[in-house]
């Protein structure tokens, strides 16, 4: 049985709102109409929240930026790994939503 790293805490946390900026929130109302959808959001200590966002097929992941800007290059997962263990990178690539 694997270690569940974020203990008890859910992927998406029920206030949503106190974690992401207006920007990612009228983003994600946006991408839902491309099939894109929220992951999970990793919330790390002293830094801002993560919050990583998954194509409809489960084949691509993006970071969604403070600004709204998805960062397609941002997350790599490795075949081992599980959508909740997905390692994040800096990327140098965003789309506008």
């Amino acid at each position: 049985m694997k270690h569940e790293r974020r203990g008890t805490m859910p992927a998406i946390p029920e206030n949503l709102d106190d974690y992401l900026t207006e920007a990612q929130q009228q983003a994600l109302v946006n991408i839902k109409r491309f099939g894109w959808s929220l992951a999970f959001v990793r919330r790390l200590f002293f830094q801002h929240p993560l919050v990583v966002v998954v194509q409809a097929n489960g084949k691509r992941y993006g970071v969604l930026n403070e600004n709204g800007t998805i960062d397609l290059d941002a997350c790599v997962l490795r075949e081992e790994q599980s959508v909740d263990e997905k390692t994040p990178l800096v990327g140098v690539e965003s789309i506008r939503v």
